[in-house]
């Protein structure tokens, strides 16, 4: 079990840089690893590299590790917005229908 996702990377990464460097896995130690722990197959990898590495440089850092996991937990941009918008039609109705509109 990991305590956070800098465990796991820090296990994953076969080539750290110096010391301080931030912590980065390339695509190829993804797959290593991921095949590792078992039950991911060759296009799940990819499909977790094309949401996770947005900037597609190959490379999965722990920040886009994590935003990845919060964009999970959020609903997508126009559901939002559709539920923000939402109230607003639902109070725009009732004073329409106030104004016998």
């Amino acid at each position: 079990d990991f305590e956070s996702p800098n465990d796991w990377f820090i296990l994953v990464n076969t080539s750290p840089g110096p010391p301080g460097s931030p912590v980065e896995v390339t695509g190829l130690e993804l797959r290593e690893g991921l095949k590792k722990l078992g039950g991911f197959s060759s296009s799940d990898i990819d499909a977790l590299l094309k949401y996770m590495d947005p900037d597609g440089d190959c490379d999965l850092t722990i920040p886009e590790f994590e935003a990845a996991q919060e964009k999970l937990n959020k609903p997508p941009e126009s559901e939002s917005k559709a539920a923000e918008a939402g109230a607003v039609i639902v109070r725009l109705e009732v004073h329409m229908d106030e104004a016998n509109i």
